[in-house]
């Protein structure tokens, strides 16, 4: 492949990062606006009680009972135009309007939660009208650095014209696709039109605060004539700001036409009415997919809880639900895989929901639900369409890199027999997996409704294979990188309401293989992010355009995946392009090491990605490395569609130049003019390290220890709602495998050194060990116990404090309680209740609140009184002080 990065060699000119409100550190150049840095690791991480911008506002306003009742109303109304004999609802007059025509809207206010929602009437002036759209854009909104007509212009192209290259008919627009593929819209005014209305949505986010919007909605209100709200028209809403531009950024619609194609389907299928929110958002993020779109990324399959989950688990309000909307983005676009679009927008247009939605999709192409969804996880497990018909792959390159990266139950190098009884839920499933097998032989019981699939991958490195089987006893001759049982629940016990769960078994054993790993990590905790590309239009950084990390294998093997952490918030990742993974050598300049040749790549759709830790398997690359040799992974965005932004993160460096993690420098930046005066590979002047990680996986030939437990780990008595962890040590070569244990039971992912369980809760108490292998033995720890004891009562600091508008109020109960929460003002008269007896739970607890509407700017206490439910406890009050400022 054509290398762009080795034209010049010799610059190594010392650059900088942008520096940080709390942390010091060199920076590239100047910080500009719009470059921010990380303010602490939290800041980076914990992310778990915010609002996924992404998440569909939608869904909450179909469910409430507003929602609801418009839709009932919305389908008496339209039996009765359908039964119009007279002809009367048929005749009404029918608007059509001009570009240039001004009208009001009515636009619901979400900055409350949906039972308290308010309207506000907002000018708008159709700035586009179409065959089948009319774009109307608020009067406030339009203009120079807001939405201008070129956006407009570009929005309606997509709606009417044509779509990207990857949309599976990328000669028509998304509005012509979406009736085409999902079925009729409800057409309430009879004018045949969409309107898209582009309005700033008002959900809570400023621009001084960010945090999660409202991109876009459809509201069913809008189909009740008989609500006095009701805009009576098809019609989705677009939030301008900050949907479309932001103050420090240009307008780009990218995200919005997005939104546009996932909030049509919800729109189209409002017509018809059937499904269950699960199989609604799967429709409407395949949507997404359909019309070309990145779509949404399956991090969920990293996750070993949510590859067991029951299939129409949906979790409002959670920040869990992201793995729900990434569960059914998988599956429905699996199901679009096997059948095409065509029958897989018969989902939509289901009478009934669940299984028989699923069947009306499949059986015109004679498959059935059962087999369709043991394939499916076999499918997450291996993804090779070039097996068995391409049933166990995806051929849509968005999903050409999705795998599940490790067993659910592993067996080691170094172990040579294994056992188990197993639970699993229904629509989930299970992965045993033996690493470095020879001659495997195991038996197999299971219910029925658990459909079996083995997939053998040989050790010499050559094709994967699938075969279906059935219980009884196996014999596995040759040696093996893996096998993987996949044990999937494909059938409801009982209702799908209350499916239940059904059980497998297995006893196995093998000869263990001569395989080691390594993984190359030389960086520290995040203090900085770096975005890629640079920031158009600063040009103290719009010349960056690839990062690079120097690797020095230990031992010589392949490597298996390449792993990096993406920032945690809405411009951490926005999907507009493809990630370009490099590998290649090095070229020794003054000492240090310099990027090239490059001699393979892999290419990641933007839209596989996810904010956090992300894992690339390369495995098939053939990426070979020997020991004491020197290599680079090299991150480049290609494909960019003037959107795609990716925030790696960074931590801190260092000035120890004997400290061999950072010196010669690892991280490098490649960056053309007018950032520098001539394009080359640079630097950071603390030599700061992006954070990532290199894991090598592979038949090992050098010498060998087996593993020595040095350190074991011990008892922990705690809390609910503490953090716990427990650490192991040892010593072996090659470097051993480690597998945490709970209950006898490994515990998937579980694989570092320290095992660490936060926000602790009944569920965690039990009995943890280590298993640490290698193929030249396996040895377990002692057993270490964690019990619990109750938590005291505490009232935590709001988040944030100071605060404009938003903040989220922490507590820890010892028990179940009815807690109450006031506000008082400096004189000490109570100026609201945010909530009265509300019944929560024993642990941490946190609730987010609103304080737009009705407070002053300035110093409030908040009063938090626990009533516990049981006797054993007595009431208590605590009060902290907080500080509005707007």
């Amino acid at each position: 492949m054509t290398n762009r990065f080795i034209c010049k060699l010799l610059l190594l000119p010392v650059l900088a990062l942008g520096i940080t409100l709390s942390l010091q550190a060199q920076t590239i150049h100047q910080p500009s606006p719009g470059i921010e840095g990380i303010h602490s690791l939290n800041h980076v991480h914990d992310h778990s009680n915010d609002e996924d911008p992404l998440v569909c506002t939608t869904i909450g306003l179909i469910s409430s009972e507003e929602g609801m009742e418009a839709l009932r109303q919305y389908y008496e109304w339209r039996e009765l135009r359908e039964n119009d004999d007279t002809g009367i609802l048929e005749d009404q007059t029918v608007t059509q309007y001009e570009v240039g025509a001004s009208r009001t809207f009515r636009v619901r206010n979400l900055s409350n939660p949906s039972s308290q929602n308010t309207w506000d009437t907002v000018q708008f002036t159709l700035r586009a009208k179409g065959e089948l759209t009319y774009i109307w854009v608020a009067n406030d909104q339009f203009g120079e650095n807001k939405v201008t007509q070129d956006v407009v212009d570009q929005m309606m192209v997509t709606l009417e014209s044509r779509t990207n290259p990857l949309s599976y008919f990328p000669e028509k627009g998304v509005v012509e696709i979406n009736q085409e593929i999902f079925g009729n819209p409800p057409n309430i005014d009879g004018s045949g039109y969409l309107n898209v209305l582009v309005v700033d949505v008002k959900d809570g986010w400023t621009e001084a605060e960010g945090g999660s919007f409202t991109a876009g909605f459809f509201d069913p209100v809008d189909l009740n004539v008989n609500n006095a709200n009701s805009n009576a028209a098809d019609i989705i809403y677009i939030d301008a700001l900050p949907g479309i531009y932001t103050q420090g950024r240009p307008a780009n619609p990218s995200r919005a036409l997005s939104v546009l194609a996932h909030e049509y389907q919800h729109l189209i299928h409002a017509n018809y009415g059937s499904l269950n929110t699960f199989m609604n958002e799967g429709q409407s993020e395949w949507a997404e997919l359909l019309n070309g779109f990145p779509g949404r990324g399956p991090a969920y399959l990293s996750e070993p809880a949510e590859l067991n989950r029951v299939l129409y688990t949906w979790r409002s309000g959670s920040a869990d639900v992201l793995k729900d909307y990434q569960r059914a983005s998988l599956l429905h676009s699996y199901i679009a895989e096997r059948v095409g679009p065509h029958e897989t927008g018969r989902i939509t247009r289901a009478t009934q929901s669940g299984r028989m939605a699923y069947e009306s999709a499949l059986t015109s192409s004679g498959l059935n639900f059962e087999d369709v969804i043991g394939e499916f996880h076999t499918a997450n497990w291996v993804n090779d369409s070039s097996i068995n018909g391409s049933r166990f792959g995806y051929e849509d390159v968005r999903r050409s890199n999705v795998s599940v990266p490790f067993g659910t139950v592993p067996f080691l190098p170094g172990q040579t027999s294994g056992e188990g009884n197993r639970t699993v839920n229904y629509g989930g499933v299970e992965y045993v997996e033996w690493i470095a097998a020879e001659n495997l032989q195991f038996s197999l019981d299971g219910d029925d409704g658990i459909v079996f699939h083995l997939i053998t991958k040989p050790f010499n490195g050559g094709a994967s294979s699938v075969t279906r089987i059935q219980p009884g006893n196996h014999q596995l001759n040759g040696e093996f990188t893996s096998v993987a049982l996949v044990a999937a629940n494909t059938r409801a016990q009982g209702s799908e309401v209350s499916p239940g769960q059904r059980s497998y078994s297995f006893t196995s054993n093998w000869t263990s293989l001569p395989y080691a790993i390594e993984t190359l990590n030389y960086s520290a905790g995040a203090a900085f992010f770096a975005e890629l590309p640079g920031d158009p239009g600063n040009t103290d950084r719009e010349g960056i355009q690839a990062y690079s990390l120097r690797i020095s294998p230990n031992i010589s093997s392949d490597i298996s995946s390449v792993q990096f952490i993406i920032n945690n918030r809405d411009s951490g990742l926005i999907p507009d392009g493809d990630l370009r993974i490099w590998f290649g050598g090095t070229q020794p300049a003054s000492g240090e090491f310099i990027p090239g040749p490059f001699t393979s790549s892999i290419d990641i759709p933007m839209g596989n990605l996810a904010r956090g830790s992300n894992v690339i398997d390369v495995s098939g690359q053939n990426w070979r490395v020997e020991s004491g040799s020197q290599y680079h992974i090299t991150f480049e965005v290609i494909n960019n569609g003037g959107a795609a932004r990716i925030e790696f993160l960074l931590d801190a460096g260092s000035t120890n130049t004997t400290d061999t993690n950072y010196f010669p420098a690892r991280s490098r930046l490649f960056i053309n003019p007018p950032s520098v005066s001539q394009a080359g590979w640079f630097r950071y002047s603390s030599n700061n390290n992006f954070l990532a990680s290199v894991n090598l996986a592979g038949r090992y030939d050098g010498p060998s220890q087996a593993p020595v437990i040095t350190t074991q780990p011990q008892t922990v008595f705690s809390s609910i709602g503490r953090d716990v962890s427990f650490s192991v040590d040892f010593t072996g070569f090659p470097t051993p495998f480690i597998q945490w244990r709970k209950d006898g039971e490994s515990i998937p992912g579980a694989n570092g050194k320290t095992l660490n369980l936060n926000n602790i809760t009944q569920a965690n108490v039990g009995f943890y060990s280590v298993i640490v292998s290698n193929f030249a033995g396996s040895v377990e720890s002692n057993i270490a116990e964690l019990s619990l004891a109750p938590p005291e009562f505490q009232l935590l600091q709001n988040y944030p404090n100071p605060f404009n508008a938003s903040t989220t109020f922490s507590f820890v109960l010892p028990t179940e309680s009815n807690v109450t929460l006031e506000i008082y003002d400096v004189t000490g008269r109570r100026v609201a209740d945010i909530f009265r007896n509300r019944r929560y739970q024993a642990g941490r607890n946190n609730v987010p609140v609103n304080f737009s509407n009705g407070f002053a700017s300035g110093v409030y206490f908040y009063r938090l009184t626990m009533n516990p439910i049981s006797a054993n406890y007595s009431e208590s009050t605590k009060i902290r002080k907080l500080m509005l400022l707007k």
